[in-house]
């Protein structure tokens, strides 16, 4: 499964989850694709930048 460090210009909730804007780089958000595509879904203007960094596997 590939994973993804994503940056977010502003807060974003998925289900129940939520992720805060990170533009400073002082958190980090390693997300696997259904919740790449889910915070997209949630507000496409927040995710500033998608970034793989591993595949992983399980």
């Amino acid at each position: 499964m590939m994973m993804y460090e994503v940056k977010l210009k502003r807060r974003v909730e998925v289900e129940g989850h939520v992720y805060m804007p990170n533009l400073t780089g002082r958190i980090r958000h390693v997300v696997d694709q259904a919740t790449l595509d889910a915070l997209s879904a949630a507000d496409a203007e927040a995710v500033v930048e998608a970034r793989p960094i591993a595949e992983g596997g399980a």
